[in-house]
Parts: C-alpha cells; structure tokens; sequence
C-alpha cells in the first residue's frame, strides 16, 4: 500500500517537495541572513509537506478541480518560487558575479552584450523589445495548454517537469551564485515609448536583485522549444519566433549578460533531456499502473 502511493508521487512533484525542503533546511542554516527566516523556513516546509500529500491524495481522485489542481499546480505557483527565491540572495555569499560576466561580455563582443543590442535605436523595436520578454509567461501558458488541451497527457507531464527542473535550478544558482543583471550594475536607457516605460515600470517592482545567472527566461525558453519541436514538429514555428525575440530582449533590456543567456541555454537544454529520461523510467516503474493512471487523469 505505501509502495502504491509513494509511485503515484511523479518526478515534477519530487522536484517541488525536495526543492522546498532544501530551502527550509538552508533557511534555517542560514537564520543569521534571513529576514524573518522562521517564516522563510516554515512555509518552504509546509509547501514541502503539502505537495506530497497532495498528490498522493488527489492521484485517486475523479474530480475535475482535484486534476486541474494535480496537473497545473507546478506551473501556476511559479511567480511564488521565484518571489520566495529572493529570501536567500546573498544569504549565503554576500559579493556578486556581475564583474566577471561583465568583464566576459566585453571579451567576447568587444562590448557589452547590452549596448551591442541597443544600437537599434527605434521606438517601435524598444517596445516590441520589452513585449518579447514579457512573452515568457505566454509561451509556458501557450505550450502547457496547447499539449493539455489536446489530450497529450504524458508530453504534458514531460514538459512540465522540463520547466520545472530549469527554473526551480535557476532559483538554486540565484543563491549560490547571485548576480544582479547589467540593469542594476551599469544603468543605461533602453528608450521606448509607453509600453516598454510601463513594462519597466511593472517589472521593477517584481523582480529583484540577485536574480539574473544564469538566464532562467533562456533556460526555460529552449526546453520548451525542444520539446514542442519534438512533439508538434513545424506546427511549434510560433514558439521558435517568440524564443528568437524572448532572448534577444534579455539582452536588449539588460536584464541578463551574454554569460547568463549562454548558461542558461546549456541548462535547457539538460533539463530537456533529463525530464524526458526521468519520465521514461518513471512510467517504466509503473508499467501499466502508469497508463491506468493518465487515462483516468483527465
């Protein structure tokens, strides 16, 4: 009985729960760096806790609202991760990477990645610019409905956990390896007009400083392109021109260095590889378990 409710906890939600079991243990290791780290620590533990009974729980469930919560809690609570992630930039080291990802851009280019970029000096470019990398959350939310919608269970599930892997990493790296992007080292104006001030704006009083290696926008960005070019083939063009812009925004809007955007592909593309490896061997451990269990999932 404990076997068959322990099989029914899928890779994805291993990655959570363990993800936020580490961050309430490093919380508590690192209370001396930590605003309010009993909070930090005990909601990380309980998230851990949840995810686990969760899906044990809901795994057995007809209910249409327990499989939505089953299928989609992974990638609706990822504005949560990332804005909890923040709690432990710097807790650990207190320099920054900026010098030396800088210092490689510059090598590299001749330049900064940034100021390459922003020699397009065009009103509607600037603008389309900012767009593009708001795009992000469309093409998750576009690429995990198109697959769910379909019926697509398990190449849901694949991609899903792709994402996972990619970002709850990317999280991971802003604590040990913490750099705060070229917007807030080396200050400069991108231009624009009202939606590229607005998108700033907005975007300013989300995100945070520590935040940008490697490039999570990149990383998560090329899985999802690999993935979809893997399951839909020419039909994921509209996915292949959103990442094209997507990555060149990072850079126009100086939110990652070139070393962010290069380190954050070669995740990506690991997470791509690795999802669908764990997936296989996931579902080979269930043989027909694993099929009972996606028909009924629907």
């Amino acid at each position: 009985m404990a076997k068959l409710l322990v099989d029914k906890i899928r890779p994805v939600d291993w990655v959570i729960a363990g993800y936020h079991l580490m961050m309430a243990v490093s919380a508590i290791a690192l209370r001396d760096n930590i605003t309010g780290w009993r909070l930090v620590a005990a909601r990380h533990g309980l998230v851990s806790a949840a995810v686990l009974g969760m899906t044990m729980g809901v795994a057995s469930q007809r209910s249409r609202l327990a499989r939505l919560a089953y299928y989609w809690y992974p990638v609706v609570t990822l504005p949560l991760a990332y804005s909890w992630a923040g709690d432990f930039v710097h807790a650990l080291f207190p320099w920054r990477l900026d010098a030396y990802l800088h210092r490689f851009d510059v090598w590299l280019l001749g330049t900064t990645s940034a100021e390459l970029v922003n020699r397009i000096s065009l009103l509607w470019f600037a603008d389309l610019m900012q767009l593009s990398y708001c795009s992000f959350f469309l093409l998750i939310a576009a690429s995990c409905l198109w697959l769910y919608l379909s019926g697509r269970r398990a190449e849901f599930e694949q991609l899903t956990l792709a994402i996972i892997l990619t970002l709850y990493a990317t999280y991971l790296m802003f604590m040990l390896l913490p750099a705060h992007s070229p917007r807030f080292e080396y200050p400069y104006s991108t231009g624009g007009g009202s939606v590229a001030l607005m998108i700033r704006g907005w975007l300013e009083s989300a995100a945070y400083c520590g935040g940008a290696f490697p490039s999570g926008h990149a990383a998560a960005t090329l899985a999802i392109c690999l993935l979809m070019w893997r399951y839909v083939q020419w039909r994921s063009w509209p996915f292949l021109v959103l990442a094209s812009l997507l990555l060149l925004s990072t850079l126009y809007g100086g939110y990652h260095y070139l070393a962010d955007v290069l380190f954050g592909l070669a995740l990506g593309a690991m997470a791509a590889a690795g999802a669908l490896a764990w997936d296989r061997r996931h579902q080979r451990s269930l043989g027909s378990q694993s099929r009972d269990l996606r028909k009924g999932l629907v």
